[in-house]
């Protein structure tokens, strides 16, 4: 059961289930409900598969996907003593809500406004289909400590991707990114503590580069991160990722915690499919 849960623990691969369990789809009408691009999609397909939690057939041209739902029944076994003592916990937590709701009756709830991020984000054509997402912020940071965040392993888990491999200039790794991107990477070229470029899927047709350049600014440290050879339809999705790679890196570096990454996401997409459009 153990493979199980580790299957299941990635959000995005709970969100195929869920969209199998109503019925089956192919790779792209999957892809259309998640946040990340078709090769993260069928990397999430394998792992489902290697699981035992999903099955495909062809037909014609295209790969079908199904639920297989045999594998979750341990799971419900596994689960059913603990039903009784979430039901009773349940019933203390509505009571709590009823208690307190009582107490604020007839006390207006206060307004909150998020406030601007301090993050600028682009997107440019590049040409041949490809185009460019460009991020640019100001960090309350020294250089030193800003570069530890981009490249130390320990801390790229607390903001933005688990990164597993050799990360010397020509080494390669595997990342898992908080956007449900997996897939490999290489590392072209590292000047502490001012320019990092990696290659992510290098070698295949779905190869992009990534490169963050940082300079000193007032006290703090200005951090620029452009990825490239991204495909024009898919750039929106990018460009809104990123912005919330890079609020979730400020997040991180004033001692908070990251969270809610796909309920930003959502509501950052607006913002730059309107600026994909205006690249046609």
């Amino acid at each position: 059961m153990e493979m199980l849960l580790r299957t299941l623990a990635d959000d995005h691969r709970r969100t195929v289930l869920e969209e199998l369990r109503v019925r089956p789809a192919t790779v792209n009408e999957l892809a259309a409900v998640l946040p990340i691009a078709r090769p993260g999609v069928s990397r999430h397909l394998r792992v489902l598969r290697e699981a035992g939690l999903v099955e495909v057939r062809r037909d014609a041209q295209r790969r079908i996907y199904s639920l297989r739902p045999e594998p979750l029944a341990e799971l419900d076994a596994w689960l059913n003593p603990y039903r009784a003592l979430w039901h009773e916990r349940m019933g203390a937590l509505h009571e709590e809500i009823a208690r307190v709701k009582s107490e604020r009756k007839g006390y207006p709830m206060s307004n909150h406004v998020q406030p601007a991020s301090p993050v600028r984000g682009s997107v440019h054509a590049d040409g041949d289909g490809r185009g460019t997402v460009r991020m640019e912020s100001v960090f309350n940071t020294a250089p030193d400590d800003l570069w530890s965040a981009l490249t130390e392993p320990p801390r790229l888990a607390r903001w933005i991707a688990n990164v597993d491999g050799d990360l010397r200039v020509g080494g390669t790794f595997s990342a898992s990114f908080t956007s449900g991107w997996e897939g490999p990477g290489r590392v072209d070229a590292c000047v502490p503590p001012k320019r990092l470029l990696v290659a992510l899927d290098p070698g295949t047709s779905d190869e992009t580069a990534i490169e963050a350049t940082l300079s000193p600014e007032g006290g703090g440290t200005r951090l620029v991160v452009e990825e490239r050879g991204i495909p024009l339809d898919e750039i929106s999705a990018h460009g809104a990722g990123w912005q919330v790679h890079m609020e979730d890196l400020s997040t991180y570096l004033s001692g908070g915690e990251p969270s809610g990454w796909r309920t930003r996401w959502i509501e950052l997409t607006p913002a730059y499919e309107d600026l994909t459009h205006a690249l046609e």
